[in-house]
């Protein structure tokens, strides 16, 4: 009886851990001071291994690329274009079959602003796709905040 118990008991541990959603990408976000008034907006990906996000610049045919949208506010502006930089992967991917950049374990994109107002933070959320040699996840999207000392 004990045997049977267990095995039950193992069982639903195993439904449980199966029905909780992937989530081989964690984001964190920080803003840089670097002149007055001027920020860097920095977005983190702490990435699984053997998993992959991709570039802001994917191929039309491929996978969603990151992308970054801010909430409406007149209070500050983009200063260039934004960067990217970590374990990068280019070349043809086999998922696709298409010419890819992609980042494992860590990717870090930055988006100077230049604050024109009084604002005290910029809010709005990023979206992303990720995938591994076998399947890749629907797109999802993360709310993000950054908050100014002045």
């Amino acid at each position: 009886m004990k045997i049977l118990g267990l095995v039950a008991s193992l069982l639903f541990s195993f439904s449980l851990l199966q029905a909780q959603p992937m989530a081989p990408v964690e984001w964190s976000f920080s803003a840089q001071k670097v002149a007055d008034k001027e920020y860097d907006l920095v977005f983190t990906a702490d990435i699984d291994p053997g998993w992959y996000i991709y570039s802001q610049k994917a191929n039309e045919d491929g996978p969603i690329p990151t992308s970054f949208y801010y909430n409406a506010d007149p209070g500050f502006q983009p200063v260039g274009i934004p960067t990217e930089e970590g374990d990068k992967k280019e070349g043809m991917d086999d998922m696709f079959g298409i010419h890819l950049i992609k980042y494992g374990k860590k990717a870090v994109f930055k988006q100077r602003v230049m604050l024109t107002d009084e604002i005290k933070s910029i809010s709005g959320y990023l979206e992303f796709m990720c995938c591994n040699d076998k399947q890749c996840l629907p797109p999802k999207s993360i709310d993000f905040a950054f908050d100014f000392d002045k």
